[in-house]
Parts: C-alpha cells; structure tokens; sequence
C-alpha cells in the first residue's frame, strides 16, 4: 500500500495537475512541465512554419 500526498490550495480544494494528454497525475506544475518536455505530449500537432507572402519580401 501506498500513500500519496494530495496538494492543497488556500480554500481548502484539492489541486490536481494532470496531463491533458496521457492522462498522467504530476505532482506539481513543474512536474507536468517535466513530463510533457521528456515525452511526446508537450509537443502541439497544429505547429507549422510561418511564411510569408511572396519570397525575398522583408
């Protein structure tokens, strides 16, 4: 058996940081920050190259 901490805000509510991806329960913000650098989900699919409208214009 194991016991987990349970991290606590000001009015008392249960705070829980967790990947909106795999689901996985982080610690912390720094933990889930961790967590989506090491693994694919931090990574966005919708990232593409900004280019712009015709070449050599600056």
């Amino acid at each position: 058996m194991t016991t987990r901490l349970v991290q606590r805000t000001l009015t008392g509510e249960v705070a829980v940081v967790k990947c909106g991806k795999c689901d996985k329960i982080c610690k912390n913000l720094r933990g889930l920050r961790i967590h989506q650098a090491r693994t694919d989900c931090g990574k966005l699919d919708t990232q593409t190259q900004r280019s712009g409208g015709t070449p050599g214009e600056t």
